[in-house]
């Protein structure tokens, strides 16, 4: 499955192989990379077909299903196993998540009123 990135398929396998090589050498096998685009695609599919037609444009032409929070859940979750998988293959770094964690409870101010009526 290839990339629209508006340049040729010729044009863009010349400059996709020629980054990687730069940066992975001979010693990286393309086609397991190629495979989890696939994957990644597939998995965004209908959430980049909502965006297109109703948040980034407004197509007349309806389509048949919404995407479900699942669906974007699992979109997620899989981009960021692939992001963990290529920061350790390329920059050798070990990531348990890469989404942040918090480590305070951010919904505090909420809770308590912090502006005097007198304000």
């Amino acid at each position: 499955m290839q990339q629209n990135t508006g340049m040729g398929n010729d044009a863009f396998n010349l400059q996709k192989d020629q980054k990687a090589t730069r940066h992975a050498g001979s010693h990286f096998d393309f086609s397991g990379a190629d495979k989890d685009l696939e994957v990644l695609l597939a998995k965004a599919r209908r959430i980049r077909d909502h965006v297109n037609k109703r948040v980034a444009h407004f197509d007349r032409a309806g389509f048949a299903e919404l995407p479900t929070y699942a669906e974007l859940d699992e979109c997620l979750d899989y981009l960021e196993d692939l992001l963990k998988k290529y920061l350790a293959v390329f920059g050798a770094e070990g990531h348990t998540r890469i989404v942040p964690v918090w480590q305070f409870d951010w919904k505090e101010i909420f809770r308590r009123p912090w502006i005097g009526r007198d304000e």
